[in-house]
């Protein structure tokens, strides 16, 4: 799957722990892979150090990473990045956004984004994955959130749910489209990541079972096939 001949501009809100660098590719590369690598044409913006684009029109497609940072952080960058976002969907801009990138999106549209009540989402997690007519299909990903939507905004559709989280996707007609799971990260990294924070800042008893959660083969592919007919790209 790809989104052949449009222009792809990655919105990127974080950057991965700087041990895991030499082994894995950063977050916009991640999802620039997700979307399809290849034939598109992508840029990537820095945005959470201040690096914006210039016109939401830069991009055909504007895809909002992941992070470390929480959308209710109040830093002035988020802030932009929320009138950025307004700006692009009041455009012909389509959008896709992954975790930080969910929350902000909903956030920006007039939803509401809280800290989860209980322990952070972290791990292979199951889903359904809702369509048209609200017929569930089972499907694992990879998540990692501390924050989650409480309150979708009115022209959202709920397209994924689970038991930890009920806006886990939504869908605003075919202008934009976000996941609160991870769909770019690879079991690998996943691992490495889980890893990498046990004990430094992520609690025992909550990275072990999350290392154990990862078992089996997250559907990341079942949300990139289905990128395009969310957005009503031919």
């Amino acid at each position: 799957m790809s989104f052949h001949g449009l222009k792809v501009g990655i919105l990127q809100t974080g950057t991965m722990p700087d041990a895991l660098h030499r082994a894995h590719s950063d977050y916009d590369i991640m999802c620039r892979d997700l979307v399809g690598a290849s034939p598109i044409t992508t840029d990537s913006y820095r945005v959470f150090d201040n690096e914006f684009p210039e016109d939401v029109r830069d991009a055909d497609i504007w895809v909002i990473t992941g992070s470390r940072f929480s959308v209710l952080d109040g830093d002035e960058w988020i802030a932009r990045l929320e009138g950025f976002i307004q700006a692009a969907y009041a455009s012909d801009s389509k959008i896709v956004g992954i975790c930080f990138g969910h929350q902000i999106l909903a956030q920006a549209l007039g939803g509401q984004v809280a800290k989860r009540r209980g322990d952070p989402v972290i791990g292979l997690e199951r889903y359904d994955l809702l369509n048209k007519d609200g017929e569930a299909a089972p499907l694992s990903l990879h998540a990692w959130h501390f924050d989650q939507v409480e309150t979708a905004p009115a022209q959202a559709r709920v397209i994924m749910t689970s038991k930890d989280c009920h806006y886990a996707g939504l869908l605003y007609a075919d202008r934009a489209v976000s996941f609160q799971p991870h769909p770019e990260f690879s079991s690998q990294y996943m691992r490495d990541l889980i890893t990498i924070y046990a004990g430094n800042g992520l609690a025992h008893d909550l990275a072990r079972p999350a290392l154990a959660s990862l078992t089996s083969t997250p559907g990341s592919d079942v949300i990139a096939a289905k990128l395009k007919d969310y957005l009503n790209i031919a």
